[in-house]
């Protein structure tokens, strides 16, 4: 007997990026410029039916102290919205972003403020021999 499936064709399903591989994106790039001085992560975590994703600098000179800059919440089977708490803000709001360019914007925003810039360039030098 022949199984057929009965899932349809998938084929052409439409895949973006999910909010996690942004986030691994954004440390492998991070990566690629401080030349291993400093190791951007991303950790996950499931919550039931919810994804928690951590966005952590790794200073690996300094006994792998870690910075965390946000963290993301959303259900893996949707994406969106994704609600972002940006973790070098204290009382910071969670942000609810409900598309990918949205998503971005929002991460622009935060990887690009002065406070984690800041935070990078004082783990480089701590870093730095």
């Amino acid at each position: 007997m022949n199984s057929e499936s009965l899932w349809g064709d998938l084929t052409d399903l439409h895949r973006d990026k999910s909010p996690k591989q942004l986030l691994e994106e954004q440390a492998q790039l991070l990566n690629e410029i401080v030349q291993g001085l400093l190791c951007a992560t991303v950790e996950i975590a499931i919550h039931g039916s919810n994804m928690s994703v951590n966005l952590i600098i790794v200073a690996p000179a300094l006994n792998n102290y870690r910075y965390s800059v946000l963290s993301i919440f959303y259900d893996p089977a949707n994406m969106y919205p994704v609600h972002v708490k940006n973790a070098t803000v204290e009382s910071s709001p969670l942000v609810k972003c409900s598309s990918e360019s949205e998503f971005v914007e929002c991460l622009r925003v935060i990887l690009s403020s002065s406070v984690v810039r800041k935070a990078i360039g004082s783990l480089i030098s701590h870093s730095e021999k």
